[in-house]
C-alpha cells in the first residue's frame, strides 16, 4: 500500500485511506493491514508516531524523543508498583465488576484505619490471605488471589462509603457480613471528660453514624429478619435516636428520609423549596447530611450515654439551667467551658443557642 505522509491534515489522510481501501482487494486487508491504517490517521498532529515516520524523520533517538517514548511506554512491574494493592490491583482491572473501585492514587491513611468501620478489619484478613497465598500452589493459590482482589474492593467501598459516595447496586459481600456480625461496645470516659470508644460502628462517633445513613436501606433489608444481628438492633437505636434528634427540625428530618429514600440532591433542591419554601445549593444538602445530621446524632448519643452512665454505673456531678430550670450534668455536652468557679456557664448549652452567647 502507498501512503502519502507528506499529507498532515485530517481531510487529506482520509481521503488517501479510502482511495487506498478501494484498490485493495478484501483478502489483503487484515488486522495488521488496518492497524498501519488507523496509525496513518490518528496520529497526524503528533510526530514519529508511526514506524516510517519514525525511520524518514528521526534516523536517531535523541535525548528529547527518549523522553517522549518514556512517556508513553511503561513496563508491568511498573503498572504494579503504582496501584495502592500493586499486583493485584492489575487483577482487579479486569474484573467485569462495573462497581470496582480503582482509584489508586486514593492512598489508606492511618486516620481512616482509625475513623471508618470495617477497614481494619478487611486490612487484617488481607494480611492473613497474602500469608496463605505465599505457601499455596495451584487452584488454592488461585481461589486466595481472588479472595485479596475482593477484600480490597470491599475496602475501597468502604472508604467510598466515607465520603458520601456509596457504591451502586446490590448489597455487596460486605454490607451482608456487617449484617450478621457482632458488635461489642466498650465505652469509657477519660480523665478530660472525653469518649475512649472501643467498637466496630458506634452511634456515639458521627462518621459510623454516617456510614450507617449511607447503607441504612441495605443493612436494613439484610437484617430484617435476624433478631440475632446486632446491626438489626442497632438500626432501630438509629432509627429512634434521629426520630427524638430531629423532632423540632423539620428540614433535617425530611433531608435524611429523602436521602434514604434515593433522592437526589437536585430532588432535594426542589423538594425543600416546595415543602419548607428555603432554597440553598445542592453542595449545602450534601453537607448537612454528609456532616451536619451525622454530628446532630452522635452528640445526642453521647448525651444519652452521659446520662445513663451517671444515673446508673457513676457518681456525676449535676448543674442547675437557671434559664430553663433543669438539671443537667456539669459537662462540655451540656455546658460550655469557662473560667468561673466550676468552669462553666450558668446557661446549658441549648438555652445559649437559642439566645445567644452572654
Amino acid at each position: 500500500m502507498y501512503l502519502d505522509y507528506s499529507l498532515k491534515t485530517p481531510k487529506e489522510r482520509l481521503d488517501c485511506v479510502n482511495k487506498v481501501l478501494e484498490e485493495t482487494p478484501a483478502e489483503r486487508k487484515t488486522s495488521r493491514y488496518l492497524q498501519y491504517l488507523s496509525d496513518y490517521l490518528l496520529f497526524i498532529t503528533e510526530k514519529n508516531q508511526t514506524k516510517i515516520e519514525k525511520q524518514e524523520e528521526h534516523p536517531v533517538t535523541t535525548k528529547n524523543r527518549e523522553v517522549t517514548i518514556n512517556k508513553r511506554q511503561i513496563s508491568y512491574e511498573q503498572v504494579a508498583a503504582s496501584l495502592e494493592n500493586g499486583e493485584d490491583g492489575l487483577y482487579a482491572l479486569i474484573n467485569n465488576d462495573k462497581n470496582q473501585l480503582l482509584d489508586n492514587k486514593d492512598k489508606i491513611t492511618e486516620k481512616d484505619i482509625k475513623e471508618i468501620p470495617g477497614l481494619k478489619e478487611q486490612l487484617d484478613l488481607i494480611e492473613k490471605l497474602k500469608n496463605s497465598f505465599e505457601k499455596a500452589s495451584g487452584p488454592l493459590r488461585f481461589q486466595l488471589k481472588t479472595q485479596i482482589i475482593e477484600a480490597w474492593q470491599q475496602i475501597y467501598i468502604l472508604k467510598s462509603s466515607s465520603r458520601g459516595t456509596p457504591v451502586k447496586g446490590r448489597a455487596s459481600n460486605q454490607i451482608k457480613a456487617m449484617a450478621n456480625m457482632k458488635i461489642p461496645e466498650k465505652i469509657s470516659l477519660r480523665e478530660d471528660g472525653s469518649f475512649n470508644i472501643e467498637s466496630k460502628i458506634s452511634l456515639l462517633k458521627p462518621e459510623h453514624i454516617s456510614f450507617l445513613l449511607c447503607y441504612y436501606s441495605q443493612l436494613k433489608q439484610e437484617s430484617a429478619d435476624n433478631l440475632d444481628s446486632d446491626i438489626h438492633w442497632l438500626l432501630i437505636d438509629l432509627e429512634n435516636l434521629a426520630t427524638t434528634t430531629l423532632k423540632d427540625k423539620p428540614v433535617l428530618m425530611d433531608l435524611l428520609t429523602w436521602k434514604i429514600d434515593g433522592f437526589t440532591n437536585e430532588e432535594i433542591q426542589v423538594a425543600m423549596e416546595k415543602t419548607h419554601g428555603v432554597t440553598h445549593n445542592e453542595q449545602y444538602y450534601s453537607t448537612l447530611w454528609r456532616k451536619r445530621i451525622p454530628k446532630l446524632l452522635a452528640e445526642q448519643a453521647q448525651k444519652n450515654w452521659l446520662i445513663w452512665h451517671f444515673s446508673n454505673e457513676e457518681y456525676g456531678a449535676w448543674k442547675y439551667c437557671y434559664s430553663c430550670g433543669t438539671y443537667k450534668l456539669a459537662h462540655p455536652l451540656f455546658f460550655s467551658k469557662n473560667t468561673s468557679k466550676d468552669g462553666f456557664y450558668s446557661k446549658c448549652k441549648d438555652c445559649r443557642s437559642k439566645k445567644g452567647a452572654i
